[in-house]
């Protein structure tokens, strides 16, 4: 069984490999987000519709991966508007 987030990772490593780093940011984090939503799910037994709807989850119920996402979200938002480099990938 695949999960969610695992065609991510691969087209996030693809995308690393060839300095697509901008595109392997936000796969990264898509990919992170979808191991999150499968706690949440498992935890909450319904998955977040939106990222603001997935941090409050967090931060009240999960505070270490709310440390996690809370730390990687801006990446992922700076990948929509800056160029991104390798250590930021």
């Amino acid at each position: 069984m695949h999960w969610a987030g695992e065609e991510h990772v691969d087209f996030a490593n693809q995308a690393y490999k060839k300095g697509n780093y901008n595109t392997a940011v936000t796969l990264f984090f898509k990919a992170i987000a979808a191991m999150i939503d499968l706690h949440i799910l498992r935890g909450e037994g319904a998955i977040p519709s939106s990222h603001s709807k997935r941090f409050r989850i967090l931060e009240e119920k999960y505070p270490r991966l709310y440390e996690i996402a809370d730390r990687d979200f801006p990446f992922y938002q700076d990948s929509y508007t800056n160029r991104m480099n390798k250590d930021a990938a």
